[in-house]
């Protein structure tokens, strides 16, 4: 393998396999150099200045990378241009500004795992050596802590924003290269935090080495890393959809259990009318055990494990979906495959209503947008963006929950 170093002043050939590069990018011409792949912004484009060390093993990629704050979005317009195919490849330097792009979290298309591939078709597995990082993608974001697992799709719009200096690491696999059901399972875990596990740490310590080694690996052991690459990166998509599947699961048996726990409750209160009663009831709803044959003086610290497992999916499902148009309370029952009914009842003892929730987060979008300094789109695209059905619905909205106007928000929070 060789080493190869450039800055942006030139421009640099594309990484060929057994490969290693190291890339200076500075200044607005630099930014402006990523060309169709990405689009990249920053809050001082003129004093901009990034390393990039990429390491090329066959079709997988290596990438390191320190840089002050900045944002990176990949827009629906690119994504159907790299995806066009080798006859259409023209389009893929046709470039927006980001605020002109489409949503970022556009959920219209999931993509055909069986569809044709091309170069850009792949999977990345990223982390921060150090800093914080927001990811957005697939109706989902999450703030990813430094050592922190993270998985992003070619085939989507997605985008990243460092509001300080980070430094990351991310290997980009062939979707090709991973199994059928395992790109299925892809969209319902990217754009979220990994959980940390033994199979985590010891992905970011292998990935590390290889990005790290002084020593590059000849053509063969580059290939086999590459498979222990994939390999990889397919166990961490399985253990995430199985964690996010088994929540659901193990609430919906809970649930089920409850309730002939509940009926043998209320039949068991011999002459006690009220007892009876509870038992009963609890029975007939899908049985939450907690609330209908405990004291009430215990509340909800009694709560059945059930109702606690369901209560934080539904948040979970809140928080990444609320930006999506028209997701409501029925939404969220559905997806966790409960009654309406049944969902209002769980969040009795919250402080606020399921619709409140979702209400809640898609203000806490807005007053993050406007307060991003890279954000320029207007108060009526934020409104959209953060799901709401138009401006003034969120305008007053927002001015009840603040107490202030969106477009006073956004002076007030970048003076």
């Amino acid at each position: 393998m060789s080493t190869t170093t450039g800055s942006t002043s030139d421009p640099a050939p594309s990484p060929k396999p057994g490969t290693r590069t190291q890339l200076l990018i500075s200044g607005a011409e630099g930014l402006s150099s990523f060309g169709g792949t990405v689009e990249v912004d920053s809050p001082s484009p003129r004093a901009f200045r990034s390393l990039v060390s990429t390491t090329v093993l066959g079709d997988s990629v290596v990438t390191c990378y320190d840089a002050p704050p900045h944002r990176v979005v990949r827009t629906q317009a690119v994504v159907d241009a790299d995806t066009a195919g080798p006859n259409d490849t023209h389009r893929v330097n046709d470039t927006h500004r980001v605020n002109d792009t489409h949503r970022v979290n556009d959920t219209r298309s999931l993509n055909n795992p069986d569809t044709p591939t091309d170069a850009r078709d792949t999977v990345s597995l990223a982390f921060a050596r150090t800093g914080s990082f927001r990811v957005a993608q697939d109706g989902r974001y999450s703030i990813i802590r430094p050592h922190t697992l993270v998985l992003v799709r070619s085939r989507a719009p997605f985008s990243y924003t460092a509001a300080q200096r980070l430094k990351m690491v991310c290997v980009s696999v062939r979707r090709r290269s991973l199994p059928a059901h395992t790109q299925r399972a892809l969209v319902s875990v990217t754009a979220t935090a990994l959980e940390d596990s033994s199979l985590a740490r010891s992905t970011m310590a292998f990935i590390e080495v290889i990005a790290s080694a002084d020593t590059l690996p000849g053509d063969g052991e580059g290939h086999a890393l590459e498979s222990t690459l994939a390999m990889m990166v397919e166990a961490l998509v399985a253990q995430a959809a199985d964690n996010r599947r088994g929540v659901i699961a193990s609430a919906i048996a809970s649930a089920g259990t409850g309730g002939d726990a509940g009926r043998t409750s209320g039949a068991s209160s011999s002459g006690n009318t009220r007892g009876n009663t509870r038992g009963n009831t609890s029975g007939n709803n899908g049985g939450a055990i907690a609330r209908t044959s405990a004291p009430e003086s215990e509340g909800d610290d009694c709560a059945a494990p059930d109702d606690r497992l369901l209560r934080l999916e539904a948040n979970k499902l809140i928080a990444a979906n609320s930006d999506t148009a028209g997701f409501g309370p029925v939404d969220v029952a559905s997806e966790l495959g409960i009654g309406l009914r049944r969902l209002h009842r769980l969040f009795e003892a919250e402080p606020f209503s399921v619709a409140d929730g979702i209400r809640s987060t898609r203000l806490q979008h807005v007053a993050l947008a406007l307060s991003d300094p890279l954000n320029v789109d207007s108060l009526a695209a934020v409104a959209e963006e953060c799901g709401f059905g138009g401006v003034d619905q969120c305008a007053r909205a927002f001015k009840h929950r603040y107490g202030h106007s969106m477009r006073a928000h956004r002076l007030l929070r970048r003076v």
